[in-house]
């Protein structure tokens, strides 16, 4: 009877004990800490991705109402805004159109998070399994988005460190590029967008960039490239698209 015992004993523990010897048996992913392989791997994750390209856009625009210390406080420098000096010690930079990195608060980082994060998606998200079409609008948002953080930069500093790459997969330094160098990076990424990007939205993605939004502001930048026919031909393609707010009391 103990024979049979010390059999039974042995068919039982021993799986344990061969399954212990293998060293999978104690790797887990922390769920608090993904990397790309177990992030990007279905829509919804996707969908979160790009709302990082969104968030620092709110930051550039930080303080009282809304814009107090981000880029609309720069407004101070035409008739938009009138100031109190020496209320905020940083605002007396602004007034004195000093444009440095360290210039308010941080509006050089966040500019530089939004590029981060757009390059993060543009990169990552094909390997995404869903629907294509949507897809490819989604990566539209995000060379909208990085092209515009590059246009800030180029208009308020006058010229940039052009990354298109996370930096997981290029981690070097790079120099500055030109302002002109900038600008043509913001072209391409807008014309990039406006190629993906839908015509319209409906109401539940009220707020998403669409094509139009690409085509304005590719326009835009070909005014600051001087390519004014250029700019006349997209402005002139989605004139009559758009009209002014009818009610501006809210």
């Amino acid at each position: 009877m103990k024979s049979i015992k010390k059999y039974l004993y042995a068919l039982v523990f021993s799986p344990l004990l061969l399954t212990s010897c293998s060293d999978s048996f104690l790797e887990e992913n922390n769920p608090n800490d993904q990397v790309p392989a177990t992030f990007w791997i279905n829509e919804q994750n996707a969908l979160k991705g790009l709302s990082a390209c969104y968030n620092p856009l709110r930051a550039e625009t930080s303080g009282y109402y809304g814009g107090y210390k981000g880029t609309l406080h720069w407004q101070m420098r035409a008739d938009d805004l009138f100031p109190t000096r020496g209320e905020e010690d940083f605002s007396w930079t602004v007034q004195n159109f000093t444009n440095t990195p360290e210039t308010g608060v941080n509006v050089w980082d966040n500019m530089y998070k939004g590029i981060q994060f757009a390059n993060t998606f543009i990169y990552y998200s094909d390997q995404v399994p869903m629907d294509e079409t949507k897809k490819k609008q989604m990566q539209g948002e995000a060379y909208f988005l990085r092209g515009f953080q590059y246009f800030q930069l180029a208009k308020y500093y006058g010229c940039a460190i052009i990354r298109t790459l996370p930096q997981d997969i290029d981690p070097e330094q790079r120099t500055y590029s030109s302002y002109e160098e900038v600008l043509e990076q913001v072209a391409s990424d807008f014309n990039t967008a406006k190629g993906l990007l839908p015509e319209t939205r409906p109401e539940s993605e009220a707020g998403r960039i669409d094509r139009g939004a690409a085509v304005a502001f590719l326009g835009k930048v070909y005014v600051w490239q001087k390519k004014f026919a250029e700019a006349k031909t997209e402005f002139e393609s989605i004139m009559g698209r758009y009209n002014l707010v009818a009610d501006y009391s809210w």
